[in-house]
């Protein structure tokens, strides 16, 4: 029995990165936001105090799946001296796997309106919040802080810099939907005022003078009046709210499902505040069709950027980021489990030699 509860142990540590790996990461219509938010939350359950193990004891008939399969509490400093080890390997694993957040993940949580209130979290290293309080991660009381001041001044610094990039790709993009008011920039340039400085004075009557030129003073440019208008579009996106409670009504298959449905599932109460649960809005909300419905009007341009870097597809590099062999054991379209390749991959593979040493016997025959 002490197998089984060991093994019910590890299950709990490591569930959420096999669900990660083996179901979520491998949606055909995964959007790059999205892995982001999905590896946040596989990553931070790793540093969870208490873990939801199977509960063997518990009674159970025979309709019980693992889905429905009861399950109990236990604090991290309970777990077996053989889970802490399996629980500290897979922390290595993750922090390994999962790199630092760069301007370009600031970025793309930033067009995706489902994830911009939470971009400072979201790309947040596992387990720095609750060590930085002076708790680590194995429940006991922790000696110092993982990084303190300098994690504080990275993650401020990667927040401005991924600013700036969305700032300066929207201008580009702004720009180009809006050519028609652009062409004037050139010819702006050319009837603007000449340095004067550089222009002598005679005092030679014979100097035919021709019609006196008023000093001005240089305009502005279209150009920068549409990187003003650009940056204001901005500014007024990462402010805009949207109630996805109706939009998940609405894109929701099951018709009999309302609201009240939904809204337990998508919002939490923290410390006396109601938020959006950000891992329940991805799940329930396709934030494609919301660009193409909702927001190609008023927001035009940044539904032109998020199509650019939120409708392609993660690169297999960062699906696979979690366990190195996801993409072999899954069919052409990644959209389930093909058991039966999978364990076709794993036999061909670990018995590689073997077979090549009978085809050639094969063939010599």
């Amino acid at each position: 029995m002490d197998d089984w509860h060991l093994m019910a142990e590890m299950e709990a540590i490591v569930g959420s990165i096999a669900d990660l790996a083996r179901i979520e990461v491998q949606r055909h219509d995964l959007v790059l936001s999205e892995l982001i938010v999905l590896l946040k939350f596989a990553a931070d359950r790793l540093y969870s105090n208490v873990f939801q193990v199977y509960n063997l004891d518990a009674p159970r008939t025979t309709t019980t799946t693992v889905a429905s399969f009861p399950r109990c509490a236990v604090a991290a400093d309970e777990l077996s001296p053989l889970a802490h080890t399996c629980l500290a390997r897979l922390k290595g694993q993750v922090n390994m796997r999962i790199p630092l957040a760069t301007a370009q993940t600031v970025m793309i949580l930033q067009l995706d309106p489902r994830t911009k209130f939470s971009v400072a979290s979201l790309i947040q290293h596992p387990g720095e919040a609750g060590e930085k309080i002076g708790v680590a991660t194995d429940g006991k009381q922790a000696t110092k802080e993982r990084g303190g001041d300098a994690d504080d001044e990275r993650l401020e610094q990667t927040i401005a810099a991924g600013n700036k990039i969305l700032y300066d790709a929207h201008r580009e993009v702004y720009c180009k939907l809006n050519a028609g008011s652009c062409g004037g920039d050139e010819e702006a340039a050319d009837v603007s005022s000449p340095n004067f400085d550089l222009v002598p004075s005679v005092d030679d009557d014979k100097v035919i003078c021709g019609a006196p030129i008023a000093v001005t003073k240089p305009t502005t440019t279209s150009k920068t009046i549409q990187h003003a208008q650009a940056d204001k579009v901005v500014d007024e996106w990462l402010e805009y709210t949207v109630d996805w409670v109706s939009v998940a009504c609405r894109y929701s298959a099951d018709e009999n499902k309302s609201k009240d449905d939904f809204t337990p599932l998508m919002l939490v109460r923290r410390n006396g505040v109601v938020c959006w649960r950000v891992e329940a809005v991805c799940e329930h909300v396709d934030i494609l069709r919301w660009f193409r419905e909702s927001a190609s009007g008023r927001f035009r341009s940044i539904a032109a950027l998020a199509r650019i870097w939120l409708g392609r597809a993660p690169s297999n590099a960062s699906q696979e980021r979690v366990f190195s062999t996801g993409g072999f054991v899954m069919n052409s379209l990644r959209t389930r489990t093909n058991n039966l390749r999978a364990e076709m991959q794993v036999l061909l593979k670990h018995n590689k030699k073997e077979i090549r040493h009978m085809e050639l016997e094969s063939n010599s025959g």
